[in-house]
């Protein structure tokens, strides 16, 4: 998920979902990255909307409270759990 974000001002953009199989079908060893496709038809509103909620607002208020005032692309690698969606990198 990546968002413009402008001090604590997040503004998602469409998500996209990588794909790291190195084979069709979701076969074979990961690998660095063989393409990424957007809209991710299995990921709902709901689940972005609280992506930006408990992670990329937090994150962007958290730098700013800490001194570090950003304006750009922050870029946020999650993952999908049974909890929501959780922080692999930023």
């Amino acid at each position: 998920l990546m968002a413009f974000v402008n001090g604590e001002e997040v503004y998602p953009m469409s998500i996209a979902q990588d794909h790291k199989r190195a084979y069709e079908g979701d076969k074979g060893p990961n690998t660095g990255g063989m393409g990424a496709y957007s809209p991710v038809p299995h990921i709902s509103e709901a689940v972005i909307e609280e992506a930006v909620q408990k992670i990329l607002l937090p994150t962007a208020k958290g730098m700013v409270k800490e001194g570090r005032y950003f304006r750009g692309i922050l870029y946020a690698g999650l993952i999908l759990t049974a909890d929501g969606p959780k922080v692999i990198e930023f």
